[in-house]
This record gives structure tokens, C-alpha cells and sequence, in this order.
């Protein structure tokens, strides 16, 4: 196959009639006058119109959405080297090649299937990653096509799978497929369906238009597929003559290694926000609610609802009566911990006073392992302006909105840089803060939780421990980790995820922090609406009504840390 063989632009007017040049001409004016926008050749021009069936606006809107995406989701469209670890070890795991015969509708064929079970270095962003990148060098090849049917062959796909699964990459990988991926897409075909299709389907249906939920196809095997996709189009494996499945794999990985310079030189094509005419977009924008959510309609409170659903379920591994006890901690805790739950005003001045003493935020890049990853430190020194409840409230604001613009993950880890901590910060600790806090972490939060790590341990970290363990279970100390530095933290935490005034590649955590707690003022009404909604009414309660003391025990008059 060797190098890329660009599509041949006359052919593609030939191919399609209806395609016309001063169209094309039409959309290059444009984009000249869309500074944010990369320079394209005609032909990607015309993939983009073809696609949206030559209407010149949502061939406007798709080419934006398409270089905005290309910007905002680096899960996918970063560090796109086809020699990296990442997609070696991805492409020993699945198989996703065009398949060579179209179907009786002039179909193309994209087939993916599992071809080793093993999930421990499996990873959805990764191979969500590699689709994107054969999409790239397949459409530069074909030109403009008919249409694209996806068959996902699901034979080897285990329990484990799913596990992996975040609702953040679901979100963000369907907003793309559906708004901004330059292809007609006419069918997605799951073959040989697990039993637990059910809970698959659970992650993904939020998320989908009707459109895309209409051309999605359900095969226990193979022979309920052939109306829509002859069974000669398919691999020999299946019955068909397209080729046999590990040889086609073979090649067709050479083929994309061959082009890996075209694939690293596509990933400089973003959307630039700060040329953007306008207000810049960034992910909360795209991916989340946008304006003052004041105003939400009924679907997008039905999609809202359906989202928290599914990240309870998710974070209780799918166990339908875990998730009931994790939703009713969830609210009752919002009812009965004014502390962290009342007056949600991001601009009070317990919050303000909170974003002025430490770093806190959710870090961009998440781990080899897909865990997203919270972030606190202190930013100002001094003990006299510390307050812990307060600290707790903005750390809850930060994750609150994480889950509610990216939906659940793989797993979280949580750090917490100790750099700067002095004996006077453990002295104004206050028992009740870290005992509800730890309450809510535990048996409220809807978050699988892989590590708590602390880093840049203190010599005292003895008192700080003996203050916390009381509170802890034994699920909670078994990801307990002690660091001395931020390197000892790479193996579980790489280099690339860490700010790089801690040592790593990513921005700095004044630039990190300066973008979060901004986007949190942007949502303020948000909150405000949200406290007088998200908790239990104890009046209602079937049975006896809970309280405080029901809830977190005898409470006493633990307010501060006596430290002898």
C-alpha cells in the first residue's frame, strides 16, 4: 500500500455531480475570513460538503466543530505517533480495518473486533484515538464516499471492557461522530452481542441523537447482519471474501506506520481560540452546559437526570442495589453537610478566600490508565488563612462540575502536595471537616476511586495520618500512597499528567487553576439553582426521618485539633 495516495479532486467532481466547484470556492472564502481556522486543501472542502450533502452552513458549522474538537479532546487527536508505546500495545489488543468490498449500497466497511482480551493495558481513548487517525488516512485515499457502515464485532469483549469505559470519552467521541466527523455515516452494527449489551448500551444512549440511535443495529450473530452487509463483504472469518482478518490487520498497520510523518504533521491542524472572532470556546462550552443554566428545557433536564444515573451505576461497577445506597448518601449528605452543601455562591468569600490558599482543579491530561486526576496544593502559605471546611466545599465545586460537563471515568486519583504544609496547617485541621469530607469520598461520591496520594510528605505526616485513619476504610487505606517527591509518583501518575512547576509537561498550575476557577464563577447560577435542588426532603422520607448525628454519629464539640 506504501505511502498516501491522495484522492484525485477532478475525480471527485466526476464521482459526484452535484458537487460543484464554486461551492468549494464559497467555503474557501470563508474559512479566509475564519482567522481561528487551519488552511485545508479543496479536497478535505469537499469531504466536509459532501458529508452534509453540499449545504454550504452545516458544512460551515461541521468544519468548525470538526478543527474545535481537534483542539479541545486531546484524549484523541495528541501524541498521535504511530512508533509511540500507546498505540503499539493498542494495536496488539484490537483489530479496526476498512474492508475492501462495499456493501450492495456502495457502502464502505470499517471492522473492529477485540483480538486479545487481556484489559489490564487496554484503553478506550487509545483506540477511539487510532479510529480517528484511520478515518484521516482512509478519507485522503477514498475521497468522498456513499457512505460508512461500522461493524463492531464483539466476540472477545468482556465485563472488563466495559469497565474501562468512561462516560467522558462516551460524550465527547459521540459529539464528534455526530457534529463534526466529515463522513455519511449509514449504519453501526454490533455482531456476536455480550449479555451485558444492556449496560453498554446504558453509557452510550444518553448521548446519541435519534438519528444515530436509528442506523444502530443489535446481531447476536453474524447471519442477522448479511440483509444489511452481504456476507461476501465481510472477512473470511464471517463467511465472507474480504480477506483474512489477521493478514488484512497485518498490512493494514504497515500501511498506517508507513504514513506516520502525514499523521503527525494532520495533528497540527486545531482551532486556534485565542484567534477566534468572538468569545473563545473551551470544553465546558462544547461538552457541558453552556450560559447561566437558568433556563434548562426538558430535554436537556431528562438528559441531566439520565447522566446521574448512569455515574452512580458506573461508580458501583453496574450493582443496581450499591447504586440505590451511594444516591441516597449522595443527597441525604447535601441535605445534612451545610459545611460543603450551603451557600454555593463560588463568589462568597469563604470561596474566594479558598481559591486564594490553595491550587485545586481537575489536571487535563488524564493517566496511562485513564483516571482522571484531582489536584490540591497550597498556594499560600500561611496557616492563619487556612480553613479546611471551606477548602473541602471548593475541591466538591471543582468535581461537581467535572462530573456534571464530563460525565464519570475509568477511575480517579487524588493528590495531594503537601509542598509548603507547615505543623500550623495540621493544627487548624477540625475533625468534623475531614470526618464528613472522608463520609461523602467514600459512600456518597459518585467516583471509582484508584488512589488517594499524598506527595512531598511533611516529617509529621504521622500526626496527619493518625488524624485521618479513624475515618478511613480499609478500601480507602489499600489506595493510600505516600510519596516523598513527585517522581515516586510517576509510576502510577506519569510525568506528562503533572503541571510543569511540579515537574511535569502539562501548564502551569497558575495557568491551570486561573482557567478552573474561572470556568466555575462563568457557571455560578449553576450552583446557586442546584443547592436548593440536589438533597433529600427528611419530611418525606418513608420511615423515620435521619439526622446529623444518625448519619455521622455523636459529633461532640470537635471543632479544632487539640494536638496534645
Amino acid at each position: 500500500m506504501g505511502k498516501l495516495q491522495i484522492a484525485d479532486v477532478d475525480n471527485e467532481h466526476r464521482k459526484f455531480p452535484d458537487l460543484k466547484r464554486e461551492d468549494v470556492q464559497k467555503i474557501r472564502e470563508w474559512m479566509e475570513k475564519q482567522p481561528h481556522l487551519p488552511k485545508i486543501s479543496d479536497l478535505e472542502i469537499i469531504l466536509f460538503l459532501h458529508s452534509n450533502y453540499h449545504r454550504i452552513e452545516p458544512t460551515k458549522n461541521t468544519i468548525d466543530a470538526f478543527y474545535t474538537c481537534r483542539t479541545h479532546v486531546p484524549e484523541f487527536f495528541s501524541d498521535r505517533d504511530m512508533l509511540s508505546n500507546e498505540l503499539k500495545t493498542l494495536m496488539n489488543l484490537i483489530v479496526i480495518v476498512p474492508l475492501t468490498i462495499p456493501t450492495q449500497d456502495k457502502y464502505d466497511v470499517i471492522y473492529g473486533k477485540v483480538i486479545n482480551s487481556d484489559t489490564t493495558q487496554f484503553s478506550f481513548e487509545s483506540a477511539l484515538k487510532y479510529l480517528t487517525m484511520i478515518a484521516d488516512v482512509v478519507q485522503r485515499e477514498s475521497g468522498a464516499v456513499h457512505g460508512y457502515t461500522f461493524v463492531l464485532d464483539m466476540e472477545g469483549v468482556t465485563m472488563g471492557h466495559v469497565t474501562k469505559l468512561s462516560i467522558g470519552t462516551v460524550k465527547k467521541f459521540l459529539h464528534f461522530l455526530q457534529e463534526a466527523m466529515p463522513v455519511r455515516l449509514k449504519g453501526i452494527h454490533m455482531t456476536n452481542v455480550v449479555p451485558f449489551i444492556d449496560k453498554i448500551l446504558l453509557l452510550i444512549k444518553p448521548f446519541m441523537k435519534k438519528e444515530l440511535l436509528a442506523i444502530l443495529h443489535l446481531h447476536s450473530t453474524a447471519e442477522t447482519l448479511y440483509p444489511f452487509v452481504h456476507q461476501e463483504c465481510l472477512i473470511n472469518e464471517l463467511g465472507g471474501k474480504a480477506g483474512q482478518l489477521m493478514e488484512l490487520r497485518e498490512k493494514f498497520n504497515l500501511h498506517m506506520t508507513e504514513n506516520r510523518d502525514f499523521l503527525l504533521e494532520e495533528e497540527k491542524k486545531k482551532a486556534v481560540e485565542d484567534k477566534r472572532p468572538g468569545k473563545p470556546k473551551d470544553s465546558g462550552t462544547i461538552f457541558g452546559m453552556e450560559g447561566n443554566f437558568k433556563k434548562l428545557d426538558i430535554d436537556t433536564v431528562a438528559s441531566t437526570i439520565k447522566l446521574e444515573i448512569v455515574l452512580f451505576l458506573h461508580s458501583n461497577y453496574f450493582k443496581m442495589e450499591a447504586s440505590k445506597q451511594t444516591i441516597e448518601n449522595y443527597y441525604t449528605c447535601r441535605t445534612h453537610v451545610p459545611m460543603f452543601f450551603a451557600n454555593r455562591d463560588v463568589v462568597s468569600e469563604g470561596t474566594k478566600k479558598a481559591m486564594n490558599t490553595i491550587f485545586g482543579l481537575t489536571l487535563p491530561k488524564q493517566t496511562h490508565d485513564g483516571c482522571v486526576l484531582i489536584y490540591g496544593s497550597l498556594k499560600d502559605f500561611d496557616p492563619t488563612n487556612f480553613d479546611m471546611a471551606e477548602i473541602f466545599k471548593l475541591i466538591i465545586f471543582v468535581t461537581d462540575l467535572h462530573f456534571l460537563e464530563n460525565g464519570s471515568s475509568a477511575g480517579y486519583r487524588i493528590i495531594i502536595d503537601m509542598k509548603g504544609v507547615l505543623f500550623g496547617h495540621v493544627a487548624r485541621l477540625g475533625v468534623l471537616p475531614i470526618k464528613h469530607f472522608l463520609y461523602y469520598l467514600q459512600d456518597a461520591m459518585p467516583i471509582r476511586l484508584k488512589g488517594l496520594h499524598f506527595t512531598n510528605i511533611v516529617p509529621f505526616m504521622d500526626t496527619i495520618l493518625a488524624l485521618l485513619k479513624p475515618f478511613m476504610k480499609k478500601e480507602l487505606l489499600d489506595v493510600l500512597f505516600l510519596h516523598t517527591s513527585n517522581e515516586q509518583m510517576h509510576q502510577y501518575i506519569g510525568k506528562d499528567c503533572l503541571p510543569k512547576d511540579c515537574g511535569g509537561e502539562c501548564d502551569s498550575r497558575d495557568i491551570l487553576t486561573d482557567r478552573s476557577y474561572k470556568h466555575l464563577i462563568e457557571v455560578r447560577d449553576y450552583f446557586l439553582d442546584e443547592e436548593k435542588t440536589r438533597r433529600v426532603d427528611e419530611a418525606k422520607r418513608p420511615g423515620k426521618p435521619k439526622t446529623t448525628r444518625e448519619i455521622f454519629g455523636v459529633e461532640g464539640n470537635f471543632r479544632k485539633l487539640d494536638i496534645d
